[in-house]
């Protein structure tokens, strides 16, 4: 392949990662959470308050799940501060560094 038709073929793909309103997201907006919020409506429209008993329990694991999944995240992005590329990127005529990592991927 001539090489002008292979640079016009490359994707480039930025590393974008999960932002802490994407792990809060991803953990409230569950199947199960949503079954267990299906169930305790139907324990409060029959009056059976103490079978909500489930419910703490399925609050605070939840939280866990949040915060043991934002730690991990804090954890992750100070190793990538360790092992960033530093890339040069030409812009506008001019070259800037670039704090995102990029890669270029053929398709």
């Amino acid at each position: 392949m001539n090489v002008s038709v292979r640079a016009r073929s490359i994707k480039i793909v930025v590393d974008d990662e999960n932002t802490v309103s994407d792990i809060i997201k991803r953990n409230i907006f569950t199947f199960f959470n949503f079954l267990f919020l299906g169930i305790a409506l139907l324990m409060v429209a029959v009056q059976a308050w103490n079978q909500l008993t489930f419910l703490p329990i399925i609050i605070i694991n939840t939280v866990i799940g949040i915060i043991q999944e934002i730690r991990a995240k804090q954890v992750l992005d100070k190793m990538n501060l360790l092992h960033a590329n530093h890339t040069i990127v030409i812009r506008d005529g001019g070259k800037f560094p670039s704090r995102r990592k990029i890669w270029l991927k053929a398709i």
